[in-house]
């Protein structure tokens, strides 16, 4: 996994937007259930929240993900 936050998603109607790891948009149909559309690479990094518009045909989309520092516990503490 790339993140450790969570995913937002919205509906409008029918349709589920939401996003994915690799930064693509994904829309679904409710009543299917099946994917309806997607937006590959919207993002360069995880795309966390995809937002339908309640009234207008937009969407905003999100993304980030939290970078935690790679510390190297085996090696020794640097001297003063």
């Amino acid at each position: 996994t790339q993140t450790h936050q969570r995913y937002m998603f919205s509906t409008k109607g029918d349709m589920l937007a939401t996003g994915d790891e690799q930064g693509t948009v994904l829309l679904y149909s409710l009543a299917t259930l099946q994917e309806t559309g997607r937006m590959m690479s919207a993002h360069a990094r995880p795309c966390v929240s995809a937002m339908l518009h309640p009234h207008l045909d937009v969407m905003l989309t999100s993304s980030g993900s939290r970078c935690f520092p790679d510390y190297d516990v085996d090696s020794p503490s640097p001297s003063r």
